[in-house]
């Protein structure tokens, strides 16, 4: 029984010190939805010409640098410094993104796949793209199955945008991402909906809210239809300002439709605490 015991307190130990180190580099949600925004827009269709008017760039990853459909898979994001006065907030955010591109060949399931490295910059409240540079553009030597991205960087974007809003609040709206019917049932009893969300984070005293998405599955239902699976690893200060930490399963059956996420139904449950944190993958 103390064995058991032991270990129990072990796994409560490493999950809250991975919760409190979340990393170093602790990702800006905002930016990470803005990117796959971006790529999500442009492997749609030529929409993101008027959604981005300003833009520059130079398209050197598409046969003729001319657009056409293609699927931008993302490898990384990596945010630059933005050198401005302490107390001046940026006139823009620089990022460089890593990604595979894959161009659309009619009839053919499998393309000659491109490493391109961009350096994309943002404006000031990261809606509007406003300069695109490709960097680095290498031909595979090798052929790879072409699969449609747009649908997936747009679920990744509304992702990030999703859980920004949970963690803070004041950050985003929720609602908007809700279908007219949606059903929303979070894992805390306490918490009852989205329509007051914000008070009732403030009731229960939490602060220093955060959610690292792991584990996630994108599963495809039909042309619109998706199945998404994954888990937060939750942290926040109570309001005797002790560390809480939680493992949250999330299940999220969603549409998208001309381009918008819409959720019809999301589900939340709490986990049983994990004795392989090595199994994780982080999104």
């Amino acid at each position: 029984m103390l064995k058991v015991m032991s270990i129990f307190f072990l796994i409560i130990a490493c999950q809250t010190a991975t919760a409190q180190q979340v990393d170093k580099n602790t990702k800006d949600y905002s930016i990470y939805a803005s990117v796959y925004q971006w790529y999500g827009e442009l492997d749609s269709n030529e929409n993101w010409r008027k959604d981005h008017p300003q833009v520059v760039l130079d398209l050197k990853e598409y046969p003729q640098n001319n657009w056409e459909k293609g699927a931008h898979r993302i490898l990384d994001i990596a945010p630059l410094a933005d050198i401005t006065a302490s107390d001046t907030p940026p006139a823009s955010h620089r990022v460089r993104v890593t990604l595979e591109f894959y161009p659309a060949t009619a009839g053919a399931d499998h393309v000659i796949g491109q490493y391109v490295q961009q350096l994309v910059t943002f404006d000031r409240n990261l809606q509007q793209v406003l300069k695109v540079e490709t960097e680095l553009n290498e031909k595979d030597d090798f052929e790879s199955r072409y699969i449609a991205s747009a649908s997936t960087n747009l679920i990744r974007a509304f992702l990030y945008s999703w859980t920004q809003g949970l963690d803070e609040p004041s950050s985003a709206s929720l609602s908007h991402w809700l279908a007219s019917d949606a059903q929303v049932t979070l894992a805390e009893d306490q918490i009852i909906g989205l329509s007051n969300y914000k008070a009732q984070i403030k009731a229960l005293g939490l602060t220093q809210i955060r959610r690292v998405i792991k584990n996630l599955r994108i599963s495809p239902l039909d042309k619109q239809r998706y199945q998404v699976d994954f888990e937060y690893q939750w942290s926040a200060l109570n309001a005797q300002g002790e560390n809480e930490v939680a493992n949250i399963g999330v299940s999220i059956g969603l549409s998208v439709i001309d381009g918008k996420v819409l959720i019809q139904v999301y589900t939340e449950q709490y986990l049983a605490p994990k004795t392989d944190l090595g199994a994780e993958v982080r999104c």
